[in-house]
């Protein structure tokens, strides 16, 4: 019996085991198990006319400023900006530096991403977000944007910019991308344990956490933004990053990036962010990196002019040369 009893123990240690291998060292999945729909269109204003299908299955629950945004001549122009904001932000983030860059000529839009934007913030809409829900926004908004310019640049920032990482090596239709503090290593635990909190996020009930705990709903910061977030979609940014992360090896890819590294970040790890932009290099990018020093003390989001305030005119002008 006792013999029973340690051969039964023995093969649910190594099934454990087994388990924890899996979760922590296998490759993430394809979040994408089919290829999207090719999207395009004929004229710049069949362009403009798509927009609002980005929004669409949502818009009686959306903030009026929190809707997708085109910032245009009228006209397709030789350069088009794309501006995908943050993660439980929404387009209004990005309007006044949209502004900036629409009054140099250049065209501009920022779509907003599926179940951000809503008027009631205590909202479980995140919950229900997936990363092909991510992706086919984003794949969306780029076919909307190739109509309006000779040329796309794609910006995205936090969870926009870990979009951005992944469009470098699946759109083609991109000629430049710029990765503001992309969500790819959080703080709060170590590079090893992504994947396993990836598959927990994906595997378990969705739940929501407070950025802060202590300030809760009482957090300062815009109007417009959700002052917590949801497990599941947070899950699936990071499945996002992950496994664009996995696709990288020599020769992939040939355009040119740039990375965007806060040192005071609160929310990522700058240290593997460097480590993931040489990544990039090392796969064939054209790769530049711009850290903002610890001593600025910039918030994670440093693009929403209500986060930044007399701070805003040295960071965009940052990223006004960057677009240069």
């Amino acid at each position: 019996m006792l013999k029973k009893i340690l051969t039964i123990g023995v093969f649910i240690l190594i099934g454990l085991l087994a388990t924890i291998a899996s979760m922590l060292f296998f490759p993430v999945e394809n979040p994408l198990p089919a290829p999207l729909a090719q999207i395009s269109y004929a004229s710049f204003d069949d362009a403009i006319r798509a927009i609002p299908t980005l929004d669409v299955t949502e818009s009686d629950k959306l903030r009026d400023d929190c809707r997708s945004i085109a910032l245009h001549s009228g006209k397709k122009e030789a350069r088009v900006v794309v501006l995908l904001h943050g993660y439980t932000n929404c387009p209004k983030q990005f309007l006044e530096l949209g502004e900036r860059i629409h009054a140099q000529g250049v065209n501009v839009l920022i779509p907003r991403a599926p179940g951000h934007g809503y008027a009631d913030r205590a909202t479980d809409a995140l919950s229900f977000v997936t990363a092909k829900d991510f992706l086919t926004y984003t794949h969306a908004s780029i076919a909307i944007a190739d109509a309006m310019g000779d040329t796309v640049t794609l910006v995205g920032l936090s969870g926009g910019g870990t979009l951005t990482l992944w469009a470098a090596l699946f759109e083609p239709a991109v000629d430049e991308f710029i990765a503001i503090a992309p969500v790819a290593y959080p703080r709060g635990f170590e590079p090893l344990l992504r994947n396993a909190v990836i598959r927990y996020a994906a595997w378990t009930p969705s739940e929501f956490s407070w950025w802060d705990k202590e300030q809760k709903e009482r957090l300062p910061g815009p109007a417009h933004a959700y002052r917590g977030y949801a497990s599941r979609s947070m899950g699936a940014i990071l499945h996002i990053a992950a496994f664009a992360e996995q696709q990288l090896r020599p020769g992939v890819l040939s355009k040119k990036m740039t990375f965007i590294i806060n040192e005071a970040d609160k929310a990522l790890r700058e240290d593997s962010l460097l480590m993931l932009a040489d990544k990039f290099a090392r796969a064939g990018a054209d790769v530049r990196t711009i850290v903002f020093e610890k001593a600025l003390g910039y918030p994670h989001d440093l693009i929403d002019p209500e986060n930044i305030q007399e701070k805003k005119d040295a960071v965009y002008d940052v990223f006004m040369k960057t677009l240069q």
